[in-house]
C-alpha cells in the first residue's frame, strides 16, 4: 500500500462491479487445474490433492487472480496483492496472479512492479480462464482455493483484505457465502440493464444475510447514482451505518460520496468521529482516511477538519518503542501533508524529514524522499 494507495481506494474508488458471468465457478465448487506458465516466483499449485478432503484448514490457502494488463483495476490491484501477500505469507497463503493475455503482454506489465513478491503467470491455453470465469471474463476476479481444494470464496480484489482477515481470524462463514454466490450472479444482468427494483431487491437478500458485503453495497449505490438519486444513496448509506456500525465499508463509501458531492461535505467530521470510535485501533485504516482527506477532500474547510481527526489520534502511536519504521514513516508522512496544507511549511518539513530519516527500505522511500524535497523547495522560495 503507497502513501496515496490507500485501503480506502482499494474498498471504493472505481465502483467496480466485476460480477461472475453465469457458467463460472463459485463458492462451494470444487478447483479446477490451469496450464500456467509463470513468469514471475514460483509455482502455486491450484490442487493439492490432498488424499484426506475432510478437514479443511485456514492454512495452505491459494489466491488466484485473473486479471488483464489492459484493466485500471489490475494496475490498481498490485500493491493490495504485494501486502496481503507480506502478511500472511507465514501462514500459508501463496497468491498467484494469471492473465489469459501472452507473455509478451505481461511482461512490460510486471515491469512497473519490480518488487513484486507473489508469482504471476499466463494462462497457457486460455481454457483455465473460461472455466473459471465463464465465456465472457470481467477482469480482474480472485479465487481463494482451500487445502481441500474447494473455491472458498470468490469475488473482488476490493475484497480480498477483509476476506483473508476473516479468515484467518476464523470469522469468516463458508455458509454464508454460499448462500450469496447465486444472488451475486444475478445481480450482474440486472446491473447491466438498469433495473433498480431489481438490484434493490438483489442487494437486500444478499446484504440480509451479509450486512457488509462489498459488492451488493456498490451495486446498489452505483444504482442509485447512475439513475440520478444521489440523496437515495447517502439515505441509504446513512441508514445502514446507524444499523451495521461495525461495518467499515460504509464509513469509507459515505466518506467518498462527501468527498464528490459538495452537499455532503459537511458530514465528513461526524463520519471520521464515528470512524474513530468504532475502530480506535485500526491505524493503518485511519491514516489512510487522513492521506485521502487532505488529497481529494478539494482543500475544503470540513476536509481539513476531518483529517486533523485522525491526525490528532493517531499522534499517540509515534511514541510507542514498538511502531515499525513504515507505519511510523506513513503516518508522519500524512502529518506532514497535514501541516503543509494549512500553510506550516516548517513542520511540514521537519516532519518529512523525520519520515525519511527512518529509513524505510521499500518502493515508498523514494516518494518520501520527494516530499521531503518539495518542502524543502518551498521552504527556500519562502525564505
Amino acid at each position: 500500500m503507497m502513501l496515496g494507495k490507500s485501503v480506502w481506494t482499494s474498498m471504493v474508488f472505481g465502483l467496480s462491479l466485476a460480477l461472475s458471468p453465469l457458467g463460472a465457478l463459485q463458492t462451494g465448487d470444487a478447483a479446477e487445474t490451469l496450464s500456467v506458465d509463470w513468469l514471475e516466483g514460483r509455482s502455486v499449485p491450484l490442487l493439492l490433492n490432498r488424499a484426506d478432503k475432510k478437514q479443511p484448514l485456514e492454512k495452505d490457502l491459494r489466491v488466484i487472480v485473473f486479471f488483464g494488463t489492459y484493466t485500471p483495476l489490475s494496475q490498481q490491484m498490485m500493491p493490495t496483492l504485494m501486502e496481503m501477500q507480506k502478511r500472511y505469507r507465514d501462514q500459508g497463503l501463496l497468491i498467484g496472479a494469471v492473465s489469459p493475455e501472452p507473455a509478451e503482454k505481461v511482461e512490460p506489465f510486471l515491469k512497473a512492479f519490480p518488487n513484486v513478491n507473489f508469482s504471476v503467470g499466463v494462462d497457457r491455453d486460455g481454457e483455465g480462464t473460461v472455466k473459471y470465469l465463464g465465456p465472457r471474463p470481467i477482469l480482474p476476479k480472485v479465487f481463494i482455493v482451500d487445502n481441500c481444494d474447494e473455491i472458498l470464496w470468490d469475488g473482488e480484489v476490493e475484497e480480498l483484505p477483509d476476506v483473508l482477515e476473516s479468515i484467518f481470524d476464523q470469522t469468516y462463514s463458508r455458509d454464508t457465502q454460499k448462500k450469496i454466490a447465486p444472488l451475486l450472479l444475478e445481480l450482474d444482468p440486472a446491473l447491466r440493464t438498469g433495473r433498480l427494483g431489481e438490484i434493490e431487491n438483489l442487494t437486500d437478500r444478499i446484504l440480509k444475510e451479509a450486512p457488509g458485503n462489498g459488492q451488493a453495497l456498490r451495486a446498489r449505490l452505483f444504482s442509485y447514482e447512475s439513475n440520478g438519486q444521489v440523496e437515495a444513496g447517502w439515505e441509504f448509506l446513512t441508514a445502514r451505518r446507524n444499523e451495521f456500525p461495525k461495518e467499515r465499508k460504509l464509513y469509507f463509501m459515505q466518506l467518498d460520496m462527501a468527498l464528490r458531492y459538495r452537499q455532503f461535505s459537511g458530514d465528513l467530521v461526524p463520519v471520521v468521529r464515528s470512524f474513530l470510535l468504532n475502530f480506535p485501533d485500526r491505524s493503518g485504516e485511519i491514516n489512510s482516511i487522513a492521506w485521502t482527506l487532505l488529497n481529494g477532500g478539494d482543500f475544503n474547510s470540513d476536509a481539513i477538519s476531518a483529517a486533523r481527526l485522525c491526525i490528532e489520534a493517531l499522534k499517540p502511536l509515534l511514541d510507542r518503542s514498538d511502531i515499525d519504521a513504515l507505519t511510523a514513516t506513513r503516518i508522519l508522512t500524512s502529518q506532514a501533508l497535514y501541516q503543509y496544507r494549512i500553510g506550516n511549511v516548517p513542520l511540514a518539513l521537519e516532519l518529512q524529514k523525520q519520515a525519511a530519516d527512518r529509513g524505510v527500505d521499500t518502493s515508498e522511500a523514494e516518494a518520501v524522499n520527494r516530499f521531503a524535497a518539495f518542502y524543502q523547495a518551498i521552504e527556500d522560495l519562502r525564505q
